[in-house]
């Protein structure tokens, strides 16, 4: 009887072993920790900004907030100097089992607000309220 009970729960440990979630996992801040490379481009005032690369690095992570700095630079130019950055996420879930990474922050000059896509980029819009008015758009891949 024991050798039987043993044989079928060794049965039922194998079957459902190889059976997959349907769901991913949820991302979690940490993941937002290292090195982000992209490009941006947008609007300033009422002209095209001169678009070019965006280096966000976020150099610690807790709970659901981070820090770290950002640089730009147009092609051909070295990287500007580091601005200190702070950003906040959320992860939100839905009933047909989307999920989404949302992040918000701010640093010394304006806002963020965008999300860490499916794809793995980093999509964030930023807006800079000043006399410069600008806006752009900015797409990041983690180094």
């Amino acid at each position: 009887m024991k050798k039987t009970i043993a044989i079928l729960a060794s049965l039922f440990l194998a079957a459902t072993a190889f059976v997959a979630p349907t769901a991913t996992a949820a991302p979690t801040s940490q993941e937002l920790k290292g090195t982000w490379v992209g490009t941006y481009g947008g609007y300033e005032g009422s002209g095209k900004a001169k678009g070019g690369q965006q280096r966000m690095v976020i150099t610690a992570v807790h709970g659901g907030v981070a820090k770290g700095y950002w640089q730009s630079r147009h092609v051909g130019d070295k990287w500007s100097k580091k601005t200190p950055m702070h950003l906040t996420s959320y992860f939100t879930s839905s009933y047909d089992g989307k999920s989404e990474y949302y992040i918000a922050g701010t640093d010394l000059y304006g806002t963020y607000v965008g999300k860490l896509a499916e794809n793995g980029e980093l999509v964030l819009s930023y807006t800079q309220v000043d006399h410069r008015q600008l806006n752009l758009q900015i797409v990041a891949r983690k180094k």
